[in-house]
């Protein structure tokens, strides 16, 4: 995978300083890719409005973050794009039942939806895509274990 990173400095009229203008290519195997989750190109960020609901955090089990994102692309369109953009460890799973792992087993995956389920050491993924009347909706789930933290220790106060 080839990603080129492009850094630009602007600095205000009738100062000292120049622009800069950086451009960094990086080579990247599958297996350097990190938990991310590619977004498909033609998408925009979904924002949640204030009726979203923020559940309070269960430490029993693993956290998910979402991210939701629409395009006018077809859905069809956009699973070719994942499929050419997911590491090997991903799996499609076409409309139909879905075989979840338990830490997305309540999130909004509809029997309809494409998704692609990855797992790699503690991190779970799932990319899903959903037909929209304007679109597809792209969900994108990330998931941890968290590994087992003592409580920090509280000084005793003293007088």
């Amino acid at each position: 995978m080839q990603i080129q990173l492009i850094g630009i400095c602007s600095i205000m009229p009738n100062s000292s300083r120049a622009i800069v203008f950086e451009l960094c290519n990086l080579s990247l195997s599958a297996k350097d890719v990190g938990p991310g989750l590619p977004v498909y190109p033609a998408a925009t960020l979904v924002v949640p409005g204030s009726a979203a609901a923020h559940l309070p955090l269960n430490d029993d089990q693993p956290q998910v973050i979402a991210s939701t994102y629409h395009t006018n692309s077809s859905r069809e369109y956009v699973a070719i794009w994942y499929l050419e953009h997911l590491s090997p460890e991903f799996a499609r799973q076409d409309s139909g039942p879905k075989k979840l792992p338990e830490a997305f087993r309540d999130s909004r995956i509809s029997d309809d939806d494409i998704a692609f389920v990855g797992a790699r050491g503690d991190q779970v993924r799932l990319v899903s895509l959903s037909m929209e009347d304007t679109g597809t909706k792209i969900t994108l789930l990330r998931s941890f274990t968290k590994s087992p933290t003592p409580a920090p220790t509280q000084p005793s106060p003293t007088q």
